[in-house]
């Protein structure tokens, strides 16, 4: 995914009885297509889809209604399915501090590691230490959502929980505490925010027999006396943001008037006239302008699993060497055509210029060849630039072998763990550069033992000093052709 765009998005906020989308040009910011799709019955319950053939039939329906298809989708999850938790580490490596979350997650999480997807970002903190975000959510759910949005052709790019997508939207206010309410269809998340951190989360059904404002006005209540006990510091709640499909005034001026503090709606970079609809698909429309980051960025949060980033990759790296190959062709064929054509260009010329030099001064070398005596000046001048020329193309017409043949194995010989990021033909030296990444140095390794193990290829050398590191670094391996 590194290094992927995707000019238009579908944005998705998957809920428990509800999917709406957006089509959003990326380029201009533009929404093309907004779509919502009640569903009869539930599509998640416990962590999974429990109807992926009606997902599947829903969403490509709800797809085809969009004027203008998009290659890629973004995928917002409700908040009560994921895990989350704030870690405070020493100044580490991203690499260690990978290592160190898995080792906590099994110990702050009730799903075994093996269950669940995991991604992390930094916060803004002191130098001398870093505070982590840690998101997860159930592999069976992700697994099972990737399938179907792969097999209706979508390419997905994002996967975030909704209070993590909305959190973007919130103005900075500096260090002050902030409250983003979403009331979905399924019920209320809540979400404590100061400065641009994330401190509490809480999600709450709606409870039978109550109003939408009081179920609202508990959760938020029990989350600010949840935050009150855990911190010393004073604290003043200042705004408070609403958003989702249940918003409206009403509640909005309860809210104010019971927590006396100012209550406004969430708006995002895409405004709409409809007020009601703008705050329905709000979680659509900020997953699909998410930045698509790859999970390794520790700026952001996407449960993507990297799995899926590596197939792509591959898929880009393999359409990206077809490319190459085809221009290598084309620019080896036109300059082969260009050296005949040369060649037969400079041999005429020359004939001509020996027809029109006086008999005296030619004579016959060793080998037989017509020559310029000494002193035939000018004639003598152009013939010896012309015979530079010719040798120069001679050589130029024996690197006419195309790579094209030894590049066609390289998509054969992938590992996992090991992206290639560029590639180089050396023609004159038969050699070629290889420019990638990889997550372990025994990967590494195995890639290097598969390229010797192939008839094509000779020895490949891969410098000491990308060995140094043992896991996540970048990499350069020299490969002689077979002669």
């Amino acid at each position: 995914m590194s290094g992927y765009t995707c000019d238009r998005c579908v944005g998705l906020a998957v809920g428990d009885t509800v999917l709406r989308s957006v089509v959003i040009d990326l380029n201009k910011r533009q929404i093309s297509a907004l779509v919502e799709q009640p569903i009869d019955g539930h599509i998640l319950n416990g962590g999974k889809i429990i109807n992926p053939d009606l997902f599947k039939k829903t969403l490509r329906e709800l797809i085809g209604k969009s004027k203008k298809k998009a290659s890629c989708v973004s995928i917002s999850l409700p908040e009560k399915y994921a895990l989350t938790r704030e870690l405070s580490f020493p100044n580490i490596s991203d690499a260690e501090i990978e290592e160190a979350v898995k080792w906590q997650a099994k110990n702050i999480f009730p799903l075994p590691l093996d269950e669940m997807y995991l991604d992390w970002k930094v916060l803004p903190g002191e130098q001398d230490e870093k505070e982590i975000f840690v998101v997860a959510l159930p592999k069976r759910l992700v697994d099972d959502l990737v399938s179907i949005v792969t097999s209706i052709g979508l390419r997905p790019v994002n996967i975030q929980t909704s209070a993590t997508c909305l959190g973007r939207l919130l103005p900075s206010k500096g260090n002050k505490l902030q409250a983003l309410v979403n009331l979905s269809d399924g019920g209320i998340t809540s979400t404590l925010v100061k400065g641009r951190v994330t401190k509490l989360t809480a999600t709450d059904e709606y409870a039978e027999g109550k109003d939408v404002s009081i179920c609202a006005l508990d959760t938020i209540q029990r989350l600010l006396n949840f935050y009150n006990a855990k911190n010393l510091d004073e604290f003043k709640l200042e705004h408070i943001w609403l958003t989702g499909v249940k918003a409206d005034d009403e509640i909005k001026a309860s809210l104010k008037k019971e927590l006396n503090t100012k209550v406004d709606y969430l708006e995002g970079p895409i405004k709409l006239a409809d007020k009601h609809k703008m705050l329905a698909f709000s979680e659509a429309i900020s997953i699909g302008l998410s930045p698509i980051k790859p999970p390794a960025s520790d700026q952001t949060i996407n449960l993507i699993p990297k799995l899926v980033e590596k197939y792509y990759e591959s898929s880009e790296n393999v359409e990206r060497i077809k490319h190459w190959e085809r221009s290598v062709v084309g620019i080896l064929s036109t300059g082969l055509l260009l050296a005949i054509s040369s060649y037969l260009f400079l041999f005429f010329q020359a004939r001509s210029l020996v027809a029109n030099t006086p008999p005296e001064l030619l004579a016959t070398n060793q080998l037989g060849e017509i020559i310029v005596q000494e002193g035939a000046d000018s004639t003598e001048v152009q013939l010896r630039k012309i015979n530079m020329e010719v040798d120069k193309l001679l050589i130029l017409s024996k690197l006419k072998t195309s790579p094209q043949q030894f590049l066609k194995v390289f998509p054969e010989l992938s590992v996992n763990g090991i992206t290639i990021n560029s590639w180089r033909y050396i023609i004159d030296e038969k050699l070629i550069l290889i420019d990638g990444v990889a997550t372990s140095r025994d990967q590494l390794l195995k890639y290097q033992q598969k390229i010797e193990e192939n008839d094509m290829f000779g020895v490949a050398i891969i410098p000491l000093e990308n060995l140094e590191r043992k896991n996540n670094f970048l990499f350069s391996i020299k490969v002689k052709l077979s002669e």
